[in-house]
């Protein structure tokens, strides 16, 4: 009776055991869930900020006012430059 109730304490104890590591296991994965989708959400609006900027970068009016203070002016008329292909003769 003695031997039978140690492995009865012993099968017990190792099911209790085994059930909170599985449940303090759960919990650390729901905190590396909560910290992935922080940074999820994090990054998706860097994205969005960066796709702002470029935007922005890209604007015409922005173009067109460093062109202008850069001193660069627009070409009067069309103007081409023919070269010829040395390897085409």
């Amino acid at each position: 009776m003695n031997r039978s109730l140690i492995a009865w304490t012993i099968l017990i104890s190792v099911f209790i055991l085994f059930y909170v590591w599985q449940r303090v296991e759960i919990v650390k994965m729901g905190y590396q869930i909560d910290k992935l989708q922080e940074e999820s959400t994090a990054l998706i609006n860097k994205n969005k900020s960066f796709q702002l900027e470029i935007v922005r970068l890209k604007s015409f009016d922005r173009v067109e006012t460093l062109v202008k203070e850069m001193g660069l002016m627009p070409p009067k008329k069309f103007e081409s430059i023919e070269f010829e292909n040395p390897e085409i003769n």
